[in-house]
């Protein structure tokens, strides 16, 4: 997806801001580079300054920390550790668009669970739990595509749910859009692994991520990190320690987030004035009439959206698209005009 629309006029379909304030990560890697830390051959899951960098904000209690190379690299390997073909998985829907194809290849059944006005249907994740599922997959805060983030009292009533029964895999890939973190884990900790990764905010060069909870998984992940050496640099862990306790890149990832939701805020206003209605931020999921009309239509004019069907099951299609809107802080009021009119002219499909 990314490939495909990297050289179109206006990119409002992938996650990035590339136009936004960025961290300066000089003074992360210098600090990673110069540690004493640094050449000592025995591994371990998480530098103790990384640890310490993060267990402040981390939403509930635990001391089972790993450093990864990612949302999607946690996501991948926590589910062929859990997996295998034939099972039941239970997913929201819509949500991150790789975990279908993860899921695919390595044979599982989706068990979609809508997401509605207080998060994943708990009704229809209670029928899924009949198959038996071997996790359960979500995000708590600003989830992708749709922006929600789940209320105290769904955690309450999934708590009851859920409770001593499948792992649970909670993402957070829009990290620190959610000043006050939700997780399962201040309910189910040994339950639940909670995933913080950081490229979002500080970039594709810094593609980390942390998981904390369910013991059980996590070590199951660092046996095949270590196995493998595939475990993170402990330049890069070092690195991102000193980034997430530094002053000045507070202030800019405060400004980032401003801008972030001062965008929304422009393009919900610019929505509305063509009776489109947006609520949750950074992304908009929007419905339409017909999805593939307006991806094509607005591809014309250079301008990129993606649609629903990336991000739900075939089973559970509803035609949406999905718009970063803190893609752009230019022509929002023109965007939204453009939006309007290709949901209003159908095109042909082409059999």
């Amino acid at each position: 997806m990314i490939r495909a629309s990297a050289n179109m006029k206006v990119n409002l379909g992938n996650l990035w801001c590339a136009d936004l304030p960025s961290v300066d990560l000089k003074p992360g890697f210098e600090y990673g580079v110069d540690h004493p830390d640094v050449g000592d051959p025995f591994a371990q899951p998480i530098h103790p300054e990384f640890q310490e960098s993060v267990a402040e904000t981390w939403p509930f209690e635990t001391e089972s920390f790993l450093a990864m190379h990612g949302t999607i690299d946690t996501l991948e390997m926590s589910l062929a550790a859990l997996v295998r073909p034939g099972d039941h998985v239970a997913v929201e829907s819509p949500t991150i668009a790789r975990i279908f194809d993860i899921l695919e290849s390595l044979g599982a059944v989706v068990d979609a669970v809508p997401i509605g006005s207080e998060g994943p249907d708990l009704s229809i994740l209670s029928r899924a739990l009949i198959s038996k599922p071997v996790a359960f997959i979500y995000q708590p805060s600003r989830s992708l595509p749709t922006g929600r983030s789940v209320t105290p009292a769904w955690v309450d009533r999934a708590a009851k749910l859920l409770k001593g029964t499948l792992p649970i895999l909670e993402f957070d890939q829009v990290w620190p859009l959610t000043s006050v973190p939700i997780s399962l884990g201040t309910r189910l900790p040994e339950q639940v692994l909670h995933v913080r990764g950081f490229n979002y905010s500080f970039g594709p060069s810094m593609r980390q991520a942390v998981t904390g909870g369910n013991p059980k998984l996590t070590q199951m992940l660092w046996n095949r990190l270590s196995y493998s050496s595939r475990y993170v640099s402990p330049i890069m862990q070092l690195s991102q320690a000193r980034l997430l306790v530094d002053p000045t890149t507070a202030d800019t990832l405060s400004a980032r987030t401003e801008e972030i939701f001062h965008r929304f805020s422009r393009f919900k206003e610019a929505l509305s004035g063509h009776d489109f209605d947006a609520v949750h931020a950074p992304m908009i999921w929007l419905p339409v009439p017909d999805e593939y009309s307006v991806c094509t239509q607005l591809s014309t004019k250079g301008i990129v959206v993606h649609p629903g069907a990336f991000f739900q099951p075939n089973s559970h299609l509803s035609p949406h698209v999905c718009i970063n809107t803190g893609a752009t802080g230019v022509g929002i009021e023109e965007l939204a005009r453009e939006i309007s009119e290709a949901c209003a002219r159908p095109v042909d499909h082409v059999d």
